[in-house]
């Protein structure tokens, strides 16, 4: 039986590459990697925080003629 050991791996989860770097080996990325999993998603998080703050300005729907039903969806 394994036991799962919190060791990061030094293998990149992407690429399979060898990773030599200790910040890599933490993230279990390269860095060209990286930049192409991991900084979308946080973009996308950062995107979706942002319509939220926008939904949430009066009348922001009527500024530009969007549906407010489609906004709560």
């Amino acid at each position: 039986m394994f036991l799962k050991t919190s060791v990061p791996k030094s293998i990149c989860n992407r690429c399979h590459r060898t990773l030599t770097d200790p910040l890599s080996i933490k993230r279990e990325f390269g860095p060209v990697c990286y930049r192409k999993v991991v900084e979308p998603t946080e973009r996308v998080k950062k995107m979706s925080t942002k319509a939220k703050e926008i939904k949430e300005l009066p009348n922001v729907a009527e500024w530009f003629g969007w549906d407010k039903n489609e906004l709560t969806n």
